[in-house]
């Protein structure tokens, strides 16, 4: 990493439409009311673009951010948790918009349910939207459809159990990133074959962060559709 002369705050995030990692980074630059530069990537990348989005990404893995380091190199993360982890911690420890202080049990309890999104959620989700339109059209997967379908539904189960408990926002009472993890897939729950309206309170916790300016500015920028 080399020292640059762009003020602080600098900020070039890069991201496919339509993507739910990049979603996610969207509501977070928008919850926290960052300035950003949005790039908008489209496949086949141009000739003319291809050596400058292998440099942000050699393996073609978007979202990606770039900024500003406070010691005055460039920073250049192209994995959706590090981008989240990196975002909060650099622009969110004092005002905690939708974070915790640092080391309280909330803290750890927001990032279990982040990395649940996207390490559990995530992985089963896009399986089962895959197959789902899969299955509308030749050569359709039965199985897959129905075992991916059941193992998001599990999942949303886990998550509808949580907001029993809880009341309002999986922790802490208030929206955080551990909310953010899962809002793409809870948007796109049809696309996997999963009505919410069979889950009380996710589908309150859905209407209760869609109606968040941040939220649906960061879906309409990633390119995610969504019923508000």
């Amino acid at each position: 990493m080399s020292v640059v002369t762009e003020p602080r705050g600098f900020i070039d995030f890069y991201n496919k439409p339509g993507s739910s990692n990049g979603a996610k980074i969207a509501i977070i630059l928008n919850e926290l009311g960052l300035t950003y530069r949005y790039h908008e990537i489209h496949t086949p990348v141009s000739p003319l673009d291809k050596d400058t989005y292998h440099s942000l990404s050699p393996n073609g893995h978007f979202p990606v951010l770039t900024d500003i380091h406070p010691d005055g190199f460039k920073v250049s993360l192209n994995q959706t948790g590090a981008i989240a982890q990196y975002l909060v911690s650099e622009y969110d420890q004092i005002d905690n918009a939708i974070s915790f202080p640092r080391r309280s049990p909330e803290e750890i309890e927001a990032m279990n349910w982040f990395f649940f999104g996207a390490s559990r959620v995530a992985p089963a989700h896009g399986e089962a939207v895959h197959y789902t339109k899969k299955e509308e059209g030749p050569g359709s997967e039965a199985y897959s459809v129905g075992r991916f379908r059941s193992s998001t539904t599990g999942l949303f189960f886990a998550l509808e159990q949580r907001l029993k408990e809880t009341g309002d926002y999986l922790v802490g009472h208030k929206f955080s990133i551990a909310d953010i993890a899962q809002i793409p897939f809870v948007v796109a729950a049809e696309e996997a074959g999963i009505g919410i309206e069979i889950f009380p309170n996710l589908t309150a916790w859905y209407n209760r962060v869609l109606s968040r300016a941040g939220v649906k500015k960061g879906l309409t920028v990633a390119g995610i559709e969504f019923l508000a």
